[in-house]
């Protein structure tokens, strides 16, 4: 297990510069929005999401990284971004709900769907890894993967919706 861990080194490293570099660009993005004219509570909540979104592939990739040599170490550490994924998908459906807000499909799908769905393979990879089986080597890359997916689409949103709001 200690070599598989090893083979995925240098794609974890790439996968945590990518994730910072693209957090800095969202702050950047923000910060020239911000010049403009302030950001509706919608907004700020969007790109609350879309930050925490990018930031969990940072996250996994450092607890991938880290120089244990016990699979079971990097197991409990994963399970850390998985429960705080779930635990904030919860209170903005919750918040969402509660200001009767009406999403499209679309964007239901980018904020809760694939979230929950990679939030529980990065749990049965954390399993995985805790029973020593290979294959679960594979889900933090799904739940990077997704990550990235739903957090560039969020603040791409996010950007485009303010810009527009700005005409």
């Amino acid at each position: 297990m200690d070599e598989a861990l090893f083979a995925w080194r240098d794609f974890y490293g790439a996968v945590a510069n990518a994730s910072a570099a693209l957090v800095g660009l969202v702050f950047v993005g923000l910060s020239i929005r911000l010049t403009r004219s302030a950001l509706p509570a919608s907004a700020k909540a969007l790109a609350l999401v879309s930050l925490a979104n990018l930031l969990y592939p940072l996250y996994v990739s450092l607890a991938m990284l880290l120089p244990t040599g016990a699979p079971g170490v990097q197991a409990t550490a994963l399970l850390l971004p998985a429960a705080v994924c779930l635990l904030e998908l919860a209170v903005a459906f919750r918040l969402e709900r509660r200001a009767h807000d009406v999403i499209s499909r679309p964007s239901a799908v980018y904020r809760y769907v694939l979230p929950l769905a990679a939030s529980l393979v990065l749990v049965a990879g954390a399993l995985g890894l805790l029973a020593s089986a290979e294959v679960a080597l594979f889900a933090p890359v799904v739940f990077i993967g997704v990550m990235f997916v739903v957090g560039s689409h969020n603040a791409w949103t996010l950007l485009l919706t303010s810009l527009e709001g700005d005409r």
